[in-house]
């Protein structure tokens, strides 16, 4: 396992630090994986070793309450994330106290990690004008971004959580940025004429799908290198699928018809068992093998079983849930446990088990729409 060095240095932390120095050496810090750009997550454990007159094994806690103490004799060793919720990168410092935490500080080590928050992010007008909007899952720490370009929509999360992309609809024009968490600045990395919908970040690709004027397209979330992959007819909704293919649909002779675009870039259309041409927004379940798909009709969720063979895809052993699920989006969170959605009759943001059960209401101010499920 690789280990990093954190590098100690003399900080004071109250006017007693001109007390005479205690006999404390400062100690070395090795941090094990997961650290230092490796995705951590709330109540993980990070495995560290403190150097310090002996070996002596710490757990060290990144927790809920944010500090959680160990100790080793009359040292104690504490983590604290710094300005949180920063969202996704934090800075972890180890303060090493002598007998009492309110002693002067002896030393200090810092490192920077990701930590996963597994939250949620959507559109709403609660403020007035469309904003996007961050919220765990049940319901805390909700908080409108600032400095958002209004009206925004269709908020997508980067794959470690760091970033969101989101489209600025003013007047005739579409622009699509890309918001930093850590720091609230964001970028324009593409305006259009023609209206865009659908945004969906491609990871690991690092390009931004979207529709654009009824056209499937890719982006780099620089701005370069735009492509279209799908033009024939018009289509809606890109998503990403278990092998990072993506699936879409489209509209042919009033009818939708799923399809889906393989690793090779090829275009396949994707049999559904029974289907009535009414099935928009195929989105895959993590961990499964399952898709799911919103009827048109019925406004509830059905799903089935992704077969794959010899070229040919199909979907198969079709089931529905009963949420009444609005078609500007629902999304699964990252074990594929839980489905948030859009309420189709009251516009609130909701939760439900995937089997539909155990609805829950996190936010119902204005009317929500696309929300966004961060994956990592």
């Amino acid at each position: 396992m690789l280990a990093f060095f954190l590098q100690s240095c003399k900080e004071p932390v109250s006017n007693d630090s001109k007390k005479p120095p205690k006999n404390v050496f400062p100690p070395i810090a090795i941090i094990q994986n997961p650290i230092n750009g490796v995705t951590v997550f709330d109540s993980t454990i990070i495995r560290g070793l403190i150097l310090y007159r002996g070996n002596r094994n710490v757990d060290l806690f990144i927790d809920k309450q944010l500090k959680l103490s160990t100790k080793s004799d009359t040292i104690t060793y504490k983590w604290i994330v710094r300005d949180y919720p920063k969202y996704s990168i934090h800075t972890i410092i180890l303060y090493v106290y002598g007998e009492s935490e309110t002693d002067s500080l002896e030393s200090i080590a810092t490192a920077t990690v990701k930590v996963s928050h597994s939250m949620i992010t959507f559109s709403s007008n609660a403020d007035g004008d469309y904003g996007i909007y961050i919220v765990n899952d049940d319901g805390s720490q909700l908080t409108r971004l600032p400095y958002i370009n209004k009206p925004a929509f269709y908020p997508i999360w980067s794959e470690y959580g760091d970033r969101i992309a989101y489209l600025n609809k003013l007047s005739e024009q579409n622009n699509i940025y890309i918001y930093r968490l850590t720091d609230s600045t964001q970028k324009l990395i593409y305006t259009s004429n023609n209206n865009i919908q659908d945004l969906r970040w491609l990871y690991p690709q690092n390009k931004i799908a979207f529709v654009e004027a009824g056209n499937l397209v890719t982006i780099d979330t620089s701005g370069q290198n735009k492509q279209t992959l799908f033009y024939s007819y018009p289509s809606r909704y890109p998503s990403i699928g278990k092998g990072k293919e993506i699936f879409f649909n489209y509209t042919a002779i009033n009818f939708n018809y799923v399809a889906v675009i393989d690793s090779n870039y090829d275009i396949r259309n994707v049999t559904l068992e029974g289907s009535s041409g009414q099935y928009v927004q195929p989105v895959y379940r993590p961990g499964t093998n399952y898709v799911y798909f919103l009827n048109n009709q019925t406004s509830q969720l059905n799903y089935g079983i992704l077969r794959v063979a010899s070229g040919s895809w199909s979907i198969s052993n079709l089931n529905s849930i009963s949420l009444t699920v609005d078609t500007t989006g629902y999304d699964f969170s990252p074990n594929g446990k839980l489905i948030v959605f859009i309420n189709k009759n009251t516009k609130s943001l909701s939760i439900a088990s995937y089997s539909g059960s155990n609805v829950n209401q996190i936010f119902q101010t204005g009317v929500c729409l696309h929300p966004s499920w961060s994956k990592k």
